[in-house]
């Protein structure tokens, strides 16, 4: 009964209402809607929080227009008991905001009258006018294009049509790019298939279409035809209608996948590449692979030949694989991936045959077969009466080395297996006075097995104690040598002796490192092979060397 009393008094009749008389109707009206449920207090806070959405600042856009409408007519809906219970700071917010948009509409048609204003005021345009047009169209064009979509919508089509004209008759009087420019854009347009289908090249020709026609300046958009503009449209619209976002990007995957598969090359990294591709390609629905490119399609299925040829095995290297299968005692499969680890590490084929087995076996003074000496470089450079030190170079790939000695003449035994970061051992269990030969293995465990990569020259040493001693060092008559292909040079060597009497077990011996370059014989005769550089190794029984620099001319 107070609140309809109070909403009959006139609006001056409401002013000699005290605010604290005016509070307490307002507080008896928000306990009892409390008691009740608060049903005018959720309506309030309802229509509160559509003043919320409004934007601020106040924007002469459609959906700012929408949200104050909105904000608006629930407003008037409320009751005044609901009205009171509406935020002070909200309702004057919603009157700002009525009151700025207002203001922002008129400035609207103000903006759109100068640019009616500047599109008259270019006239008409001809080839004897048009260097004095250019400025006043540009001006024009630019205030069009500074307006918002909504001050567009004012441009009555008159207009508009006056301004586009008078850009192409001035683009016709300067030669016509910008109409090239749009009837190239057209051009891309019609090359889109009519209908569309859904296909990769139809999709390419609708992105190369709408690429281009977006990189236009707004005015050469303006001279492609409406039907053109409309067709771009629909293609784009009909496009993804019949193809969804999810099948088109999982294509896309898939032919990324390919594009990244590069050169074809023999490595099993690239064949899980290609197998992995073929994979993702054949888990594709029936309809992603009708969409799939086909010249992408043929990339993989060309990739999948070329790895399939290479992968073949060449009848020498499949004897190879025979001869480490049988060797060595393993599978056709396990001796493939030896042979393959070989060829990654440059491993001589007699040197990946080398076992425990002939190491073991082997008699007298000679080398095992399948040796070298520029690998390892083992030595024994130092020997005390009853232990002897060796030390030999690191080899890449080795997962270990196997040393293996015994007195002169007798069958060596495997005395120490040691890890790859070894690269020294001291043997302590030798006899005073005698003569003793070690030979080191590089081996890497491949399929389980340890396979030899590497297998050092034997050294011999004697141990104090007798009148014999070992070689101090190697003396050559030169360093460096030059010759030309085809041409000799013979080394003159030495071993440089100790104070006691040297036991010959061995003649001074010479390797190559590159024998493609130079060879050398075993009486230290070199030969040019081709242009080029390396290295020859004259090398005592005890390991310690000379290192002679080969230039082939």
């Amino acid at each position: 009964e107070a609140r309809k009393a109070y909403d009959a008094l006139t609006e001056k009749q409401k002013e000699l209402i005290t605010p604290e008389e005016k509070k307490k109707l307002t507080d008896a009206e928000k306990m009892y809607d409390d008691v009740t449920g608060g049903k005018n207090q959720t309506a309030a806070d309802a229509v509160k929080e559509k003043i919320e959405q409004i934007p601020s600042p106040v924007t002469s856009d459609e959906e700012t227009r929408k949200k104050i409408e909105d904000a608006k007519k629930a407003y008037e809906a409320l009751t005044t008991t609901q009205k009171d219970m509406l935020p002070e700071d909200s309702k004057k917010k919603l009157e700002e905001a009525e009151e700025e948009y207002k203001k922002q509409e008129e400035a609207d048609r103000q903006d759109v009258e100068e640019l009616k204003k500047k599109i008259e005021a270019i006239g008409e345009v001809n080839p004897g006018n048009v260097s004095g047009k250019k400025d006043q169209i540009e001006e024009a064009r630019k205030a069009y294009d500074a307006l918002t979509e909504k001050q567009k919508e004012l441009i009555t089509p008159e207009d508009k049509k006056k301004l586009t004209e008078a850009e192409k008759a001035y683009d016709d009087a300067t030669g016509g790019k910008n109409q090239q420019t749009a009837d190239a854009v057209k051009e891309k347009i019609n090359q889109i298939p009519t209908p569309v289908t859904a296909d990769w090249n139809t999709k390419k020709k609708i992105e190369e279409a709408r690429k281009v026609y977006d990189g236009l300046t707004s005015m050469q958009k303006d001279m492609v035809p409406e039907d053109s503009r409309k067709k771009l449209e629909n293609a784009e619209k009909e496009y993804r209608r019949q193809v969804s976002v999810e099948d088109e990007s999982a294509v896309q995957n898939v032919i990324n996948k390919i594009n990244a598969i590069g050169t074809v090359v023999k490595t099993d990294q690239c064949g899980k590449k290609i197998k992995d591709t073929r994979a993702a390609y054949n888990r594709l629905t029936e309809s992603q692979k009708k969409l799939f490119p086909k010249d992408i399609l043929k990339k993989l299925t060309d990739a999948e030949a070329r790895y399939a040829k290479l992968s073949e095995i060449p009848p020498q290297k499949q004897q190879e694989i025979d001869n480490i299968a049988n060797k060595l005692g393993v599978s056709k499969k396990i001796a493939e991936q030896i042979q393959k680890e070989a060829e990654v590490l440059g491993v001589e084929p007699e040197t990946l045959l080398v076992t425990d087995r002939q190491l073991t076996a082997s008699k007298g003074e000679a080398d095992i077969k399948g040796s070298t000496f520029s690998k390892l470089m083992l030595k024994a450079p130092k020997a005390k009466a009853k232990s002897v030190t060796l030390k030999w170079n690191k080899v890449k790939g080795a997962d270990g080395y196997m040393v293996y000695g015994s007195l002169c003449k007798q069958k060596p035994k495997l005395i120490k297996t040691l890890k790859k970061n070894s690269s020294s051992f001291i043997y302590k269990k030798a006899q005073k006075g005698n003569a003793y030969r070690f030979t080191v293995r590089a081996y890497k465990k491949i399929g389980g097995k340890k396979v030899t990569i590497s297998v050092s020259k034997t050294v011999h040493i004697h141990t104090t104690g007798s009148k014999y001693g070992n070689p101090k060092g190697v003396k050559v008559n030169k360093t460096k040598v030059t010759v030309k292909k085809g041409k000799t040079f013979r080394i003159k060597a030495s071993n440089i002796k100790p104070k006691e009497r040297l036991r010959k077990h061995r003649d001074l011996c010479y390797e190559s490192s590159n024998e493609k370059v130079a060879t050398v014989t075993k009486k230290g005769v070199i030969k040019g092979k081709k242009k080029g550089t390396c290295k020859i190794y004259v090398y005592a029984q005890n390991g310690v060397y000379k290192t002679i620099t080969v230039k082939v001319r």
